[in-house]
């Protein structure tokens, strides 16, 4: 189709691709849809540095409260 295109038929013929494009692409997205690339990077384009860190202070907490994690973190040791 593009290559019998003329001046006169060009904008028509234009269309009728875009058409053909469009329905391949929801046919066949793997194959006939525009890719897109998604990067993340961290400073300076390196890696992505990722921390956890889960504190608290026991101390503030009533002993009832320390006696109930500590159960809580014993039984998932116990689970590992």
């Amino acid at each position: 189709m593009a290559e019998k295109s003329t001046n006169e038929t060009a904008n028509a013929d234009r269309v009728k691709l875009a058409a053909w494009q469009w329905h391949a692409a929801r046919l066949a997205p793997k194959k006939y849809s525009e890719k897109q690339m998604v990067e993340h990077t961290g400073a300076d384009g390196g890696a992505i540095k990722t921390e956890s860190v889960v504190a608290f202070d026991a101390s503030t907490l009533e002993p009832e409260d320390r006696d109930v994690i500590k159960q809580a973190l014993l039984l998932a040791l116990e689970k590992k």
